[in-house]
């Protein structure tokens, strides 16, 4: 088996969304899998920086 990109970045990304950790915890794990030598602050910034708000989903989002 292949390890992929979205293996190492996304595997635990299912338990951050649904709660059963924290967003530090997602990022450790990410971390500790890459063998990354980077603060988690950093990948928090890069990953915010990433993405950018869609016209018009702020309103959608305000509704639920």
């Amino acid at each position: 088996n292949k390890i992929t990109d979205e293996d190492l970045l996304f595997a635990e990304l299912d338990q951050l969304f649904l709660g059963e950790i924290t967003e530090d915890e997602y990022w450790q794990l990410v971390v500790k899998k890459n063998s990354w030598n980077i603060p988690i602050d950093e990948l928090k910034y890069a990953a915010r920086k990433n993405f950018k708000e869609i016209r018009g989903m702020r309103k959608i989002i305000e509704k639920t």
